[in-house]
């Protein structure tokens, strides 16, 4: 079975980031061809070196579209609209997939994985990483109530289009489901990683760790999830202060 894939997102586990797709990717091309359609946007984030940027197995096209998470909304924007631009004239020009797999976010690059398999005529799968438009709307990143109402619109269809919707939690499953989406339509697949890549925690990494930041014989609390403005930052630091202040 040839898969295509369009992700605009690509990262590997030597970035600071998930590395869900790079596991599942891995896997899946031992018995599958799989044609990955991203940006190279992460790998200047690279921390280390130990990985292939593209899995083992993947026939890998990139589009140079900068992104950066210090770009406001239309910057992001313009971002989104290039690749999705650039995602349907290279899915058009693939050799024929049998299935299509659209990842948001953001909500654009399901809609060219959309188009293609239309212009395949084969079916696609819907994987709703974030729920696109909501996120952006509770930012404030969609001024007009006439966008929103296109996104949203836009949104649905995409749902109502899409052979089967893959969701990362049972309420964004819950979402779509009361969007009026058939529930059979619909599987949650939970988040995680490879965990061969949780097991090179191993003490000795630990305690090498802790004597690179000078933490040895202190208890340390790590938050390992994302820095930005949707991830409320502040409570997190405050939650550290209120820790440090019961318990110096």
């Amino acid at each position: 079975m040839h898969i295509a894939v369009f992700s605009q997102y690509h990262t590997s586990p030597d970035c600071p980031a998930t590395s869900r797709h790079y596991a599942l990717l891995t896997e899946i091309a031992k018995h599958h061809r799989v044609t990955l359609l991203t940006t190279p946007a992460w790998r200047g984030q690279q921390l280390t070196h130990e990985f292939a940027w593209a899995p083992p197995g993947v026939e890998l096209h990139e589009a140079a579209i900068p992104y950066d998470n210090k770009m406001g909304p239309a910057r992001r924007a313009l971002a989104f609209a290039q690749y999705a631009a650039w995602a349907v004239r290279a899915g058009r020009r693939l050799a024929r997939p049998d299935v299509v797999w659209g990842i948001s976010t953001p909500l654009t690059a399901a809609w060219a994985a959309a188009r293609c398999a239309r212009h395949w005529r084969v079916p696609w799968v819907f994987e709703v990483q974030d729920l696109w438009p909501s996120f952006p709307v509770a930012m404030g990143a969609v001024p007009t109530a006439l966008a929103r109402q296109q996104l949203f619109a836009l949104e649905k269809r995409l749902y109502e289009r899409a052979a089967h919707i893959v969701p990362l939690s049972p309420d964004m499953s819950r979402y779509v489901t009361d969007l009026g989406i058939p529930a059979a339509k619909v599987t949650t697949l939970l988040n995680g990683t490879d965990l061969d890549l949780a097991a090179r925690a191993t003490p000795a990494a630990v305690a090498a760790l802790r004597r690179e930041q000078e933490l040895q014989n202190q208890r340390v609390v790590l938050y390992a999830g994302t820095f930005g403005r949707a991830n409320d930052m502040p409570t997190v630091v405050a939650a550290a202060e209120m820790q440090v202040a019961a318990d110096p």
